[in-house]
C-alpha cells in the first residue's frame, strides 16, 4: 500500500496528522517553503516534530521548495545541515541548483522533487532520477495512465495529490500573483488572484462572469483504488494552511479507505464522505482531478472560492415582511450548527441554529436577505464534527511497534529486553525468587510489562522464558519497564541523527560577456519575415509548416534557427524527427523535453526557456557545467540580477508575459461549453479572448489548441527600452523580445527600437501601455 502524507502548517496538525494515520508529514521551517504564508515552525519546534513523529513510526518530509535568491542559498543550506542532522527522512525541492548542491553536501540525503517542477510525464522524471533524486511529486495534472506508465517503466518514488486545493495552473508556472503585485507563487507567496472574479470577454463582449479561475478542490476516496493500482509510492494531502480540524478529519477518511482496499473492501462509507465535504470544499463538492479527466466545467468552483460546508436542504418559502424562511432539511442539524443560504447575489446569507432538526423536517428560520424560493442551504459549521475533530487531534493513540524478550529464571535476576530493527537494550531486575503463597504468572509478568501508557512504544513479547512458582513484585516489574523504554528511546532519537560540517563557498567566478546581442522569439512565418534584422542574432521559432522556410530566410541572413517547443506539451516523437533539420538548436520548456535531447545526443544548442526558474547561480552553474544556455527568471529585479548572468545566459527584456499556464481553457469551458475530454468544438477559431478583472483590467487569453493549454498573458507588455542602459549593464549575452499575438509592423518597430538602443542611438519614446516587470521592484 502507499504512504499517506499529510500537512502540518503548526503543532497542532502535526499532531492531528500522526496521530489519525498518516504515514508520513510535510512540514516548512518559518522560510524557504511553497506555504510561507502558514504558520510553519521554528526549529525548536521542527526538534520536537521530528522526534515526536519517528518515535511513533512517522516520517518527515521538510520543504524547502521555494526559489532562493543568491543572498539566501547559505542560509538555505545552514537550514539544511540542521535538519539533516536531526534525522528528516527527506527534502522537497524545485531547484536543481539547490538539489545538486545538497546532493554534493549530504550525499546520503533523500530529495523529493516538488510539484513546482511542472513535471508530468515520464521523460521529465526520467531526467529528476538520473540527478539523483529519490521521488518525484508529480503535477496534479499527470493523468492516471501516464502515473501508471511512469510507474513500470522507472525505478523511482511517484506522489500524487489526493485531496486539497487544486491550482488553476500547473504549478511553478504562474506568475499572476507575482505580476499583479510582488508575492511570488514561486516563493511560496501566493496572493491567490485565481479565487477573484473575472468577465471572459469575447471580441470585447462579455460572455460569461463568476470565479471563472477557480477549481474545485480534489478528493479521490472513491477512485482510491485506481490510483493506488497505478503503482505509487505516496497519497499526498494538501493543506498546509488548513485548520488542524480539517487535518484530522481527512487524514483519518484515507487511513480507513486505504486499509480497506488492502483488506478487498472498495466501497466508502456515506458519512465519511459528508465528513471531509462538511470539513472544507469550494463549491459545495469535489472533483477528482486530472485522473481520469483532461479538464472541464466539471472541475471548476466557479459559483464560490470559499469552502461551502455540506448541502443540508433548500428553501421552500421565504416571507420578507416576517424575515421568515422555512427551509426542508435533508440533514439533520443540531443546537450550534450554522446554516449559509446561497442567494442569487452575494453576499450570501447565514445563521445559527438553535433546535435540533431531523432530516426531511421542514423547518422555519429567522432572516433576511435576498432569499428565493429553490435556493441551496448549506451546513457551513457542523458542531458534532468539530467536536469529534478537537477529540481526535488529541488522542494520542499512535504507538511503534518493538520486539520484547523476557526471562524470569528462579534465583536469577530478571531479564528484559526489547529491540527494533538495528536498536537494542537489555537490562535486568531484582532477582525472581521462589514464591512463598502467590506466585506471578507468566501471563501477569508479560501484561505488566506491556503496560506503555502513553510513551511511544508496543512492546510485543513473541518470545519469553519465565519459570512457574516464583515471585517478583509489580513494582520491580514497572520500574524495569519504565528504565528500558527510557534508554530504547534516547538511543532511538540518537540513532535517526546524524553528523555534518557544511562547508560552503558561492563561485563568484564568471567570465564577461563581451557583446550583447539580440534574440527574437516568434511563433509564425510572417513574424519571423518581420524579424529578419542584420541586429538579430537567433529566431525562435514554433515548428510548424512553414518550418522549411523559416530555416531558408534566417540562413540567407546569417540568423540562428532554434525551434520553440511549447511550454507544455508531449514531444517525444517529433523531437527526434527535428534532428535531421538545418537548425541551430532548441528552445526547450520543461525537464522531459530536455531529457528526451539527451537520450538522442544531440549535438545542437540548448537554451532554457524563462520557466525553468532560474533564480540563482548555483542553478546557473548547474546547466553551465552541461553547456546549456538558460534564461533568467522574470521575477528577478535589477540589483538581483547584477549577481547573475554570464555567457549563453538570456534575459527577456520585451513583450506580453505569460501568466498562467492552465489546461482549464477558459474558451472551451465557458464559450464552448467543454467536458472532462480534450479539446472542443472553439478549437482553432480566431475570436480574440481576455478575462477581465474586477479593477477593469484585461488579460489575454492566448490559446494552445494543438495541445489543448490556454495561456493567460499579463495586461501590459513588458518593455525595458527606456531603461536600456541598465539592461546592457547586466552580464548577460542575449536579449529577447518575445512576440505572441503582435502584428508584422510592430515587429520590425520594436527590433528597429531596440537595435537603436543596443548601437547607443538616441530614440523617440512610443505610446505603449507597458511595464518595467519586476526589474525594479522584485517579489517578496
Amino acid at each position: 500500500m502507499p504512504e499517506l502524507l499529510s500537512p502540518a502548517g503548526d503543532m497542532t496538525s502535526m499532531y492531528a496528522a500522526v496521530n489519525n494515520g498518516a504515514d508520513a508529514i510535510y512540514l516548512g521551517g518559518k522560510a524557504f517553503s511553497a506555504r510561507n504564508l502558514a504558520q510553519n515552525f521554528t526549529d525548536d519546534e521542527l526538534k520536537t516534530v521530528v522526534e515526536y513523529s519517528r518515535l511513533r513510526g512517522v516520517k518527515v518530509y521538510i520543504t524547502i521548495n521555494t526559489l532562493y535568491k543568491n543572498t539566501e542559498i547559505h542560509d538555505v543550506l545552514v537550514f539544511v545541515e540542521k535538519m539533516y542532522k536531526l534525522g528528516v527522512n527527506a527534502f522537497i525541492l524545485q531547484d536543481i541548483g539547490m538539489i545538486s548542491e545538497i546532493k554534493k553536501h549530504f550525499p546520503d540525503a533523500l530529495i523529493h522533487a516538488s510539484t513546482q517542477m511542472t513535471v508530468h510525464n515520464l521523460e521529465g522524471v526520467k531526467y529528476l532520477k538520473n540527478q539523483g533524486l529519490s521521488r518525484v511529486v508529480l503535477s496534479r495534472e499527470t493523468s492516471i495512465s501516464t502515473i501508471e506508465e511512469i510507474n513500470k517503466k522507472l525505478d523511482i518514488e511517484t506522489e500524487v495529490f489526493a485531496h486539497g486545493a487544486l491550482c488553476v495552473s500547473y504549478s511553478g508556472q504562474c506568475l499572476m500573483s507575482s505580476l499583479i503585485g510582488t508575492r511570488s507563487g514561486n516563493r511560496g507567496r501566493c496572493a491567490q488572484p485565481c479565487r477573484l472574479k473575472y468577465d471572459l470577454l469575447k471580441n470585447g463582449k462579455s460572455i460569461a462572469s463568476d470565479y471563472l479561475l477557480s477549481p474545485k478542490d480534489i478528493m479521490t476516496l472513491e477512485i482510491l483504488e485506481d490510483i493506488i493500482n497505478s503503482g505509487v509510492t505516496s497519497l499526498k494531502i494538501e493543506g498546509r494552511m488548513k485548520s488542524a480540524e480539517y487535518v484530522a478529519i481527512v487524514t483519518k477518511a484515507y487511513r480507513e479507505q486505504i486499509d480497506k482496499i488492502k483488506n478487498k473492501e472498495n466501497s466508502v462509507d456515506e458519512k465519511t464522505l459528508k465528513n471531509v465535504t462538511q470539513i472544507f470544499n469550494r463549491g459545495g463538492n469535489f472533483s477528482t482531478s486530472y485522473f481520469n479527466s483532461y479538464s472541464g466545467a466539471d472541475m471548476m468552483s466557479n459559483k464560490t472560492p470559499k469552502s461551502t460546508g455540506l448541502q443540508v436542504g433548500r428553501v421552500v418559502s421565504f416571507s420578507s415582511s416576517r424575515e421568515e424562511c422555512i427551509i426542508e432539511f435533508e440533514e439533520s442539524l443540531v443546537p450550534g450548527d450554522g446554516i449559509e443560504i446561497w442567494t442569487v447575489q452575494e453576499p450570501h446569507v447565514g445563521t445559527n441554529i438553535s433546535k435540533h432538526i431531523t432530516a426531511g423536517q421542514k423547518f422555519p428560520v429567522n432572516i433576511s436577505g435576498d432569499i428565493h424560493v429553490g435556493d441551496l442551504v448549506y451546513r457551513s459549521y457542523d458542531k458534532t464534527l468539530a467536536d469529534d475533530a478537537k477529540r481526535i487531534i488529541k488522542t494520542e493513540n499512535r504507538q511503534m511497534n518493538i520486539a520484547g524478550y523476557v526471562e524470569a529464571k528462579l534465583n536469577k535476576p530478571l531479564k528484559l529486553k526489547i529491540s527494533y530493527k538495528d536498536i537494542c537494550v537489555v537490562k535486568e531486575g531484582g532477582v525472581a525468587q521462589q514464591s512463598q503463597s502467590t506466585p506471578i504468572t507468566a501471563e501477569k509478568i508479560l501484561k505488566q510489562l506491556s503496560k506503555t501508557g502513553n510513551t511511544p512504544f508496543k512492546i510485543q513479547y513473541d518470545k519469553f522464558d519465565i519459570d512457574e512458582n516464583i515471585y517478583i513484585s509489580v513494582g520491580e516489574l514497572n520500574s524495569l519497564r519504565r528504565e528500558i523504554i527510557e534508554e530504547f528511546e534516547n538511543l532511538f532519537i540518537n540513532s535517526i541523527k546524524r553528523t555534518s560540517n557544511l562547508d560552503f563557498k558561492m563561485n563568484s567566478e564568471k567570465a564577461r560577456v563581451v557583446k550583447q546581442k539580440l534574440t527574437v522569439q516568434a511563433k509564425n512565418i510572417s513574424q519571423l519575415k518581420s524579424a529578419l534584422n542584420e541586429n538579430v542574432s537567433r529566431i525562435y521559432f514554433e515548428y510548424n509548416n512553414d518550418i522549411n522556410e523559416a530555416i531558408e530566410k534566417c540562413a540567407e541572413n546569417n540568423i540562428e534557427l532554434f525551434i520553440s517547443f511549447p511550454l507544455i506539451a508531449n514531444l517525444n516523437d517529433s523531437i527526434s524527427a527535428l534532428e535531421n533539420l538545418n537548425i541551430d538548436g532548441y528552445l526547450i520548456s520543461e525537464y522531459g523535453q530536455l531529457q528526451i535531447l539527451e537520450d538522442i545526443g544531440t549535438s545542437k544548442k540548448i537554451m532554457l526557456n524563462y520557466n525553468f526558474n532560474i533564480f540563482n547561480n548555483l542553478s546557473l552553474d548547474f546547466f553551465k557545467s552541461k553547456e546549456i544556455g538558460v534564461t533568467l527568471s522574470p521575477e528577478l529585479n535589477f540589483n538581483e540580477l547584477k549577481d547573475l548572468g554570464t555567457q549563453n545566459s538570456e534575459l527577456i527584456i520585451h513583450g506580453k508575459q505569460n501568466i498562467m499556464i492552465t489546461k482549464q481553457c477558459p474558451v472551451g469551458i465557458y464559450d464552448a461549453k467543454k467536458s472532462n475530454n480534450k479539446y472542443c468544438k472553439n478549437r482553432n477559431n480566431k475570436d480574440s479572448y481576455s478575462l477581465l478583472d474586477r479593477k477593469k483590467v484585461s488579460f489575454e487569453v492566448m490559446t494552445d489548441c494543438d495541445n489543448c493549454i490556454a495561456y493567460i498573458l499579463n495586461s501590459k507588455t513588458l518593455s525595458t527600452y527606456s531603461k536600456f542602459e541598465d539592461i546592457k549593464s547586466l552580464n548577460v549575452e542575449y536579449l529577447r523580445l518575445v512576440f505572441n499575438l503582435e502584428e508584422p509592423e510592430y515587429i520590425s518597430e520594436t527590433i528597429e527600437l531596440y537595435t537603436k538602443m543596443l548601437n547607443a542611438e538616441s530614440v523617440m519614446n512610443r505610446d505603449e501601455e507597458a511595464t518595467y516587470g519586476h526589474f525594479y521592484r522584485g517579489v517578496e
